[in-house]
């Protein structure tokens, strides 16, 4: 990699699914448009799950993708493959890591492989730990390697063979990108002076906040989420059961989609709420929903940095949130632009929703400072940092990445003859 005199780095996000609904392919795509108003700028996708994505993407982003997973697509291929191709396509994934892919296999690892072996790049951003470790046993020594978590650090250590593959991977990467400060306090302990650069770079939604605080008459509180376990709207169900009796004229509306939704609809249900609990479904018109939310609320167990926070204070809607790890903590203030409660408090829930469902000043005022305090996450500061970083990476000594890349080389083909 030789840098031309003025030229700005080019950049390759590394993705599992640009096309998808969920919070990495929304915030991969806002970086990747506002970085390639100045960057020449390439999404690589493992997969493309729908015809078109889900969020728009600018026309100075390249889009790749490794294997068309849609409908047609899939028709297409099973139509056209010749023998040898449907035997390879149905063979297990040959690397120990993305073996534990569910939807990898040694066709895809292949074309990932002469992808990342013969990229342009000067530098490649990874977006999940499989595609860390193969950024690094893939990609030329010369490549700038960034790893972007999108999950907290207790979260990723609770599974053991997840805190190996980290502990074995991040150090070779370059710079390492977190959601939250404590997650890269945590990181800098764990991994000591075989840590690379740490930062903490925020998500941003892209929105900007508006002038005025729009007007809300909806009496309705809104959740938002994937409809999975770890989002914890069982939990935002059991806060609202004593509130049905207290606030009859409210309702709580859940949108999103996910593997829980009749699960959730049957809690609902059982609990005798479905006069005052929705589940809305996806919707793409979100900004819309919370510009009319009188508030925001979210019980999930788990996040990376919750941008759906952001998103709700942006349009001037005061969080009720529970304390989860992680990221809770670092944007909301109590008695501010929302209330923290402590995780795991369903009762502690219930009665910051009581108080603030009872004073309309309050959710006034606690709106317009949620307002103000989400410009501190728009884009345009924090895509002047990940250039900043881009930048940095892509000159450091190339010497140091070959040592540390020829280290690791035999390493990882020794993993596949174990594991293969």
């Amino acid at each position: 990699m030789n840098l031309l005199p003025g030229r700005p780095p080019r950049v390759t996000f590394l993705t599992f699914n640009v096309n998808g609904i969920g919070g990495i392919a929304r915030v991969v795509i806002n970086v990747a448009n506002a970085l390639s108003r100045t960057h020449e700028v390439e999404i690589l996708s493992i997969l493309r799950s729908n015809p078109t994505s889900t969020f728009p993407i600018d026309e100075g982003v390249k889009v790749s993708t490794l294997f068309d997973a849609t409908r047609a697509g899939v028709r297409r291929r099973n139509q056209n493959r010749a023998s040898r191709g449907a035997v390879l396509s149905a063979m297990p994934a040959a690397d120990p890591v993305l073996s534990r892919e569910p939807k990898v296999n040694a066709l895809i690892e292949q074309r990932l492989q002469r992808r990342l072996a013969t990229t342009d790049a000067d530098v490649v951003i990874s977006t999940r730990p499989s595609l860390h470790w193969a950024a690094v046993a893939m990609t030329r020594p010369n490549v700038g390697l960034i790893g972007w978590d999108h999950l907290n650090f207790p979260t990723r250590y609770e599974n053991a063979r997840m805190g190996r593959l980290l502990d074995e991977v991040v150090p070779q990467l370059d710079a390492w990108v977190t959601l939250t400060e404590e997650d890269r306090k945590d990181y800098l302990s764990r991994l000591g002076g075989q840590a690379p650069r740490i930062e903490v770079l925020r998500n941003s939604s892209g929105w900007v906040a508006p002038v005025e605080r729009p007007a809300r008459r909806a009496r309705v509180v809104v959740g938002a989420g994937r409809l999975e376990h770890r989002k914890g709207f069982d939990r935002a169900i059991e806060a609202w059961r004593p509130l049905a009796v207290s606030h009859p004229d409210w309702q709580l509306h859940i949108y999103g989609s996910g593997p829980l939704e009749r699960e959730l609809r049957e809690h609902v249900a059982a609990a005798g709420l479905q006069d005052v609990v929705r589940l809305m479904g996806y919707t793409k018109d979100f900004k819309q929903v919370l510009a009319h939310a009188d508030a925001f609320l979210m019980t999930s167990r788990a996040e990376g940095f919750p941008m759906v926070l952001v998103e709700a204070m942006s349009q001037g809607t005061p969080i009720v949130t529970m304390d989860c790890p992680r990221g809770p903590a670092e944007i909301v203030t109590t008695g501010r632009n929302g209330v923290l409660v402590d995780d795991g408090d369903i009762p502690g829930v219930t009665a910051a929703l009581d108080k603030l469902l009872n004073d309309d000043e309050l959710r006034r005022r606690m709106g317009e400072q949620a307002m103000d305090d989400s410009r501190e996450y728009q884009m345009e500061h924090i895509v002047a940092r990940w250039g900043e970083l881009i930048d940095a990476v892509s000159r450091p000594s190339a010497g140091r990445r070959a040592v540390r890349r020829a280290v690791a080389r035999p390493v990882h083909a020794l993993r596949r003859l174990r594991h293969g």
